[in-house]
């Protein structure tokens, strides 16, 4: 067969495999988008069965709504409601998909009407059987059985129905999709070996040809090869520049340094990349030398010239280097080029500034810093350097420090071991601390110091750091704080004793004054028989005089445990103990505003009931008030205590310090609580009382009044 024939059948059946490919993958998409489509119905058709599960449930406990409330019953009929709306958008939506599957889809006109929904279908009867549930019965009206049940089981059955004809068509897409995929397979496996076959004698030539020039070019590839390993073997830069200052060759490290590569540079100049005229053709003005000027000295003279040290801007960093420039001869020796080596010294020169700017800055730190430090030799133990802070505080000047050794500043009983901490240092520890000391001024005055110490290297010999924190003030204010705590306790204890037994002899005296002498008329009574017709009216008043002893320990019993505080709660136990005041001359009135108690801290609510009680004690028997407002109220984490009369007053500055004020600042401060008194006299007292809780909580918008 001619070679003309060939190709052009070889092209013809690979247009046709091609074809064949292209028809194969379309026609499995257009299968793979109706199989979602399937898939999606089918989605819809088991979503529809779970939803019309629960519209059944539902709507069948609306039909026994006699054990709802109305507001239940109105709840529940708005959840029947959603499940109704829910079940007709998926029947839209399933309506819609089943309609929209492509190359139709099998349904018989039944099916077809029970997917619309027509009048008369058995979606219809089941949706119209539930809205007369919903619509028809009222809150009051006696429930019915439901007469939905056939209408259910046959739209249930109608679901299943299309749910299997669904499977049924995704099986036969997918048996459909997976025989083009084997031929598509098949197919492309089939054109890739054509292509081989065709291709494979291309290769064969260009492989031949590929030989040939690789064996022509070998011997210039093995000398550029030397070249290039000796030029780029190096981090300097080397490169080289005809008599028109263009490049000829650069090395790789000098074209990654510029981020170009070294090909970029050949037959350009210095200019092309951005570098300014001055520094190329020099500035005698500024004084700067440019560098064909070099370039030009070594052409006309065929000298090579170095620098030691050059300043040179390479993209936007600067580089210090040393350079050599050397002319590059031609067979017959004539100068045609300039060769220009560059070491880069940038991390050798800016090393040696930063040493001298950390030794100055080091130097800077330890001469001003504002603790006393010093440097010392851990061998001989005498000091090498001082700071000024040490020279101020110490006392001594440079040059006495200079003649002295660590140990002249240290007491006698203590130098032993500040040699033995010196010579024992742990593997790997470099700075440590020594605890506290004991140091000596000039002047001979003790000072309690804190030492910090660190071994380092200084000129070339291991020397030890000290910073020293003179403590003694810190160590006498943390004595008297700590004696003023204990003053404090002291007294706290005092003021708790001293109510303790405030208490007892109320205690005594009630049980002395009162119960006693109600008992012993009692007694007394009892003793006296009398004649036997005054034995019942005795015995009455025997009964009596104890039924009054036992309200007075009852009534003296509450003022000492509140039995609802663990009961009802703080409110009640308030309102409790108001009540047992209300025969008093003061008229107490009581305002909450809605006070939550949730939140408040085991112990805090018995607090605020003491401090109340000791306020309400305090009305009765020093204010002469006729009417008392107590409001309590909570603000986020704030709980508000405030005690208001209308009394005489007093003067706070002179009054408000007796026990009872102590014993309420007191139980106050046990759980953060700050105590405020306002008072003149003549013009009633208001006391404040606010606890901060530790653990915010929500409340009414209404206790965000009445804020102090």
């Amino acid at each position: 067969m001619p070679s003309l024939r060939k190709i052009f059948l070889f092209t013809a059946l690979l247009l046709v495999a091609i074809l064949f490919n292209i028809l194969g993958f379309s026609y499995i998409s257009y299968e793979s988008d109706r199989n979602q489509e399937v898939e999606q119905a089918e989605r819809l058709t088991t979503a529809q069965q779970v939803l019309l599960g629960q519209a059944s449930r539902s709507v069948y406990v609306l039909s026994i709504h006699h054990s709802f409330s109305p507001a239940q019953h109105e709840e529940q009929v708005r959840k029947v409601r959603q499940l109704l709306q829910n079940l007709e958008d998926n029947r839209r939506k399933l309506q819609g998909i089943v309609s929209s599957i492509r190359l139709s889809f099998p349904l018989s006109p039944g099916m077809k009407q029970e997917l619309a929904g027509t009048a008369g279908s058995r979606y219809d009867s089941l949706f119209s059987a539930y809205s007369a549930v919903v619509d028809d019965i009222p809150a009051t009206k006696k429930p019915t059985q439901p007469n939905w049940v056939s209408s259910e089981h046959a739209y249930l059955s109608f679901l299943g129905t299309l749910t299997h004809q669904l499977r049924g068509m995704e099986d036969s897409i997918e048996k459909e999709t997976y025989f083009v995929t084997k031929c598509v397979i098949i197919s492309l496996i089939l054109l890739v070996l054509f292509i081989c076959f065709l291709v494979a004698p291309l290769v064969r030539q260009s492989y031949k040809n590929y030989q040939a020039l690789q064996a022509s070019l070998v011997e210039i590839r093995e000398s550029e090869s030397l070249l290039r390993t000796v030029i780029d073997s190096t981090h300097d830069f080397i490169y080289v520049k005809d008599r028109e200052h263009r490049f000829r060759l650069v090395n790789k490290a000098m074209a990654a340094e510029s981020g170009n590569t070294p090909e970029d540079f050949i037959g350009k100049t210095s200019l092309d990349f951005g570098l300014p005229p001055e520094i190329v053709f020099g500035d005698p003005r500024k004084g700067i030398r440019g560098l064909h000027e070099d370039n030009e000295l070594v052409l006309s003279t065929g000298e090579t010239i170095s620098a030691p040290e050059e300043r040179i801007v390479v993209g936007d960093r600067t580089k210090y280097v040393t350079s050599l420039k050397a002319p590059v001869r031609n067979s017959n020796g004539e100068v045609w080029g300039v060769l220009c080596h560059i070491h880069d010294i940038t991390d050798r020169v800016m090393m040696e500034k930063k040493m001298v700017e950390s030794e100055s800055k080091y130097r800077c730190l330890f001469y001003e810093n504002p603790f006393p430090m010093w440097v010392f030799d851990p061998m001989t133990l005498h000091f090498l350097e001082v700071n000024d802070k040490a020279v101020e505080h110490y006392g001594y000047s440079r040059e006495e420090f200079a003649a002295m050794t660590i140990l002249d500043i240290r007491l006698p009983e203590f130098r032993d071991k500040v040699k033995e901490l010196v010579d024992t240092k742990k593997e790997g520890q470099t700075t440590y601390r020594q605890g506290q000391w004991t140091h000596i001024k000039k002047n001979g005055d003790e000072i309690t110091v804190e030492i910090t110490s660190h071994r380092f290297n200084y000129e070339n010999r291991p020397v030890v750091l000290v910073q020293a924190q003179d403590i003694t003030e810190k160590l006498r204010l943390e004595k008297a704080l700590l004696e003023e705590k204990i003053n404090h306790q002291r007294q706290i204890a005092k003021a708790t004793i001293d109510i303790q037994e405030r208490e007892r002899n109320e205690i005594g005296r009630e049980l002395h004054d009162n119960v006693n002498q109600i008992l012993t008329s009692a007694k007394l009574q009892m003793e006296y028989t009398g004649s036997a017709a005054d034995q019942d009216q005795i015995r009455g008043r025997c009964v009596k005089l104890i039924n009054t002893a036992i309200n007075e320990i009852r009534h003296l019993s509450r003022s000492l445990v509140p039995p609802t505080l663990n009961d009802v709660g703080l409110t009640s136990s308030i309102e409790d103990l108001l009540e047992n005041l209300q025969y008093s001359e003061t008229k107490f009135s009581f305002c909450r505003q809605n006070f939550d108690e949730t939140g408040l801290e085991p112990g805090l609510g018995l607090t605020i009931f003491r401090i109340l009680q000791e306020l309400t004690t305090n009305v009765i028997r020093y204010s002469g008030a006729s009417e008392a407002v107590i409001d309590l109220h909570r603000v986020n984490n704030v709980v508000h205590l405030r005690v208001t009369d209308n009394g005489k007053g007093f003067d706070p500055a002179r009054q408000g310090k007796g026990i009872g004020f102590k014993n309420i600042i007191n139980r106050a401060d046990i759980y953060r609580g700050k105590v405020r008194v306002k008072s003149r006299p003549g013009q009633g007292c208001e006391v404040l009382v606010r606890f901060r809780l530790e653990t915010p909580a929500a409340v009414p918008e209404l206790c965000a009044v009445n804020l102090f």
